[in-house]
């Protein structure tokens, strides 16, 4: 507590007449902040590009305590996060990141549906790892951008920019300390190495989200999260046409064990439940623990005593007699992915290293084209010891190292865009390796025995991209733009020994209207890829275990084909009251075919032998999605603003089958029925006012609000999470460099479940036999984050 008391008085003392004061002119509420993007690799207005886009400046990144991913959600229509998307251990190991309710059937790094970039470039592994520190503004695009961003984001893309230097020496503190011994506090400065033509910023921060829970089993630390972080930016302008951006980052996360717990449904409540399907009114089988026909009781209702995870590695006994520290910290048996070049875990929870290189440039020509690139490296190594089960039963652990490394390179030309016709080509090269385990199914004990699992893997890809776009004037009021991509992406999978490759091309026209200039509307077709896989759990299997998935699931293949997403989508945007208020409005319609998803399966070890739970494989099936968004901002005065956004996202599926929900719901077809995990209503207000205290201080008053509806656990669609409301309010006040507030998050103390998803339950001694029937099944659900009080202050020198 020492050093974050110090870094506010610090920030308090900076600014006590160590600088002149200079009367304020009054509230900042004059006009609607404008903001610019680069949605299409270009710097436009907001209100212009017809892209659907939440966008987020500095300013309003600090006024609503956007830390990271988990805090975006609250403020931007048709985004969701989900931490207890899979069995990966939930917080921030492999969360499930979703654009417009459009979840992956298979939630590992390469075939995630939305994608995260840092100034354009693409982080592998998604946003879990990335956070605000050092970012100017946040671009959240909706809808395919494969045209521009590749692969993977037919969902759409997070783009963070980062801060470029300024020519005068300059500095920054910022200090957040809150309840629970939580802390937020980062230093930053910059200035020139060579007047007008050489610059740099060095920043450093500290973040820490304490314990809001203890296990019940062992009294540990549940959800406590902390990242060291660092980063050095250099900027060049060796000319007036020329600019050269070189940054490094590194990063360290260590988390303890996430506060999730897993629900084991009422026993009595599924027998013979009945619900509809496109095949009919099906009844599931008698004795099926789950929650049919009902929203999973609250955190509140059942108590923090539900947390009960396993914390500690200390005397718990695998069944060969070795403690779970002599086998995850001294690597007993011998794992090559345990030590070496993975982090050392001496507790349950998370350790991730993370580098980030990356070299940017653009040149203007004296005929106002432009010549842009980049080139990048990423490297991110984690590993994670979870309690799978999430219960204290000491039977099932699991350990899930990832390691995932990439090259980058892209170069694009542009052409002046002051002419009627303007064109934009680019090239894009992208090499990475994504290993070993994202599902935590290895290394498990199921009180049976100790080792690793068949789920081991090591993909290699390598993606060639061109792109171009050709936009075009008809007249002072009506634009065609047609843009596309041509992408071929190798892809290696090696435990299988198998390589395969894939040709798509990618395209998408916009037309758009300014009907004046303060109405902007758009119409848009556009296309999104998600390359296609080995189905490695397959191909290498005998013909008689082939044959038996072919009898659960249907046709399968050896190669997956790509994911297509065919998106139509319009839009409206205006500025009212003189520009004092301002809304868009989209519409999208979405047809997903061949939507890959993993099935569950069993398999005898002889031909018409005992069938038992084997890894899953994937197939193939389609869906339709279509949906509203909504945002809105207004000046009601000079002091009173209000922002107010809502989503709209249904989904359908119209080719579905899931072999492994027969067993426990009575049906595998699904057709008809929705996404799980994913709410269709969404949305979030906030109400801000701003005045003069007096001759030296203006103060303001904020308060947010944000919604998420209810959402199924499984695509049986007959058990869901509640729908819930969590509020943050917050106090400020702001002299000349120096601005000190007080806040309280989740002000009414909600205590529903923040995310969560089916499971089948693998806890307890009839474990083996719950996974075999299929009838031990539950709900693995994320804890909210508790009432929290804080004080944050930032000064600059």
């Amino acid at each position: 507590m020492k050093y974050k008391a110090l870094a506010l008085v610090v920030l308090l003392s900076g600014a006590s007449g160590t600088y002149a004061q200079e009367e304020n002119s009054g509230p900042s509420f004059k006009v609607l902040e404008e903001l610019v993007v680069t949605a299409r690799k270009k710097e436009e207005s907001a209100f212009d590009v017809p892209v659907a886009v939440t966008g987020f400046s500095s300013d309003a990144i600090e006024k609503s305590k956007i830390t990271d991913i988990r805090d975006l959600v609250s403020f931007t229509p048709s985004l969701n996060y989900n931490a207890a998307a899979s069995i990966g251990g939930g917080g921030r190991v492999n969360p499930n990141t979703t654009f417009r309710g459009m979840q992956n059937g298979t939630p590992i790094p390469q075939e995630q549906v939305g994608s995260t970039f840092i100034d354009g470039i693409f982080v592998t592994g998604g946003p879990q790892s990335v956070n605000t520190i050092d970012v100017e503004r946040i671009e959240v695009l909706k809808g395919p951008q494969s045209v521009y961003f590749g692969r993977s984001t037919f969902g759409g893309a997070i783009n963070y920019v980062t801060k470029t230097p300024g020519a005068e020496n300059r500095g920054e503190i910022r200090a957040d300390i809150a309840s629970y011994d939580s802390h937020n506090i980062s230093f930053a400065y910059e200035g020139p190495i060579v007047s007008d033509k050489l610059f740099y910023r060095l920043s450093a921060a500290s973040y820490k989200k304490g314990a809001m829970y203890q296990s019940s089993t062992d009294g540990g630390d549940l959800g406590r999260e902390s990242t060291q972080q660092g980063s050095l930016t250099i900027y060049a302008t060796p000319s007036d046409n020329t600019t050269i951006k070189f940054r490094a980052s590194i990063q360290e996360d260590d988390d303890s064990a996430a506060a999730i717990a897993l629900l084991a449904g009422n026993e009595a409540a599924c027998n013979g439940f009945s619900y509809n399907t496109d095949e009919g009114r099906i009844s599931t089988p008698t004795g099926l623990r789950y929650f049919c026909g009902q929203t999973v009781p609250s955190l509140g209702s059942l108590g923090e005593g539900i947390l009960s995870a396993n914390t500690s590695l200390n005397n718990l006994y695998p069944p060969n007699g070795q403690t779970l520290r002599d086998v995850f910290v001294g690597n007993s048996l011998g794992d090559p992915f345990i030590g070496g070049e993975f982090p050392t875990q001496d507790e349950f929870g998370l350790k991730r290293e993370v580098t980030r290189l990356s070299l940017s440039f653009t040149h203007e020509f004296a005929n106002q084209m432009e010549l842009a690139g980049n080139i990048a490296y990423n490297d991110s190594v984690a590993a994670a010891i979870i309690d799978i089960d999430s219960i204290g039963a000491p039977d099932s652990f699991g350990y899930v190292p990832i390691k995932l490394e990439d090259t980058s390179a892209e170069i694009r030309l542009r052409s002046a865009q002051d002419q009627k016709l303007r064109w934009l080509l680019g090239a894009n090269w992208y090499d990475g390796e994504i290993c070993c385990e994202f599902s935590g199914s290895t290394r498990n004990i199921y009180g049976i025995g100790f080792g690793p699992g068949s789920n081991n893997r090591q993909n290699n890809f390598d993606t060639l991209g061109l792109f171009g776009s050709v936009e075009y004037d008809i007249n002072d009021q009506f634009t065609m733009t047609f843009e596309g991509r041509y992408q071929e992406d190798e892809i290696e999978a090696v435990a299988a020994n198998t390589e395969v490759k894939f040709d798509d091309f990618i395209p998408r026209v916009i037309a758009s209207w300014s009907a004046s200039d303060n109405t902007n509307v758009y119409a848009s077709y556009s296309r999104g890829v998600l390359p296609g896989t080995i189905n490695s759990n397959f191909i290498d299997r005998p013909s008689f275990q082939q044959q038996q998935i072919r009898d659960q699931v249907g046709n399968i293949t050896n190669i997956v084909d790509s994911d297509e997403l065919d998106s139509f989508e319009i839009g409206i945007r205006q500025k009212l009251m003189g520009g004092r208020a301002r809304y868009s409005l989209t519409a999208y319609y979405a047809q997903w075919g061949n939507k890959k998803v993993s099935q569950n399966i069993q398999v005898s070890d002889v031909p018409n032998g005992p069938l038992a739970p084997a890894n899953s494989v994937v197939i193939a099936g389609d869906q339709d999605l279509y949906g509203l968004e909504f945002e809105g901002s207004v000046l009601l005065n000079d002091y009173w603003q209000v922002h107010a956004s809502a989503s709209y996202n249904h989904s359908e599926y119209t080719r579905f089958f899931n072999s492994g929900l027969q067993r426990p719901f009575g049906a595998q077809n699904f057709k008809g029925k929705s996404e799980p995990q994913n709410p269709e209503w969404s949305g979030s207000v906030d109400l801000t006012y701003a005045n003069k205290l007096n001759e030296k201080w203006d103060w303001y008053a904020r308060t947010d609000a944000a919604y998420r509806g209810k959402s199924y656990l499984s695509s049986a669609n007959i058990a869901e999470l509640d729908s819930f409301v969590r509020v943050n309010a917050q106090v400020g006040f702001e002299k000349e460099d120096l601005t000190v507030a007080l806040y309280v998050n989740n002000v009414f103390d909600n205590n529903d479940w923040a995310s969560g998803g089916n499971i089948v339950q693998i806890g307890g001694l009839g474990s083996i036999l719950g996974i075999i029937s299929g009838l031990n099944q539950g709900a693995l659900v994320q804890a909210p984050d508790k009432r929290q009080v804080g004080i944050k202050a930032s000064f600059s020198f």
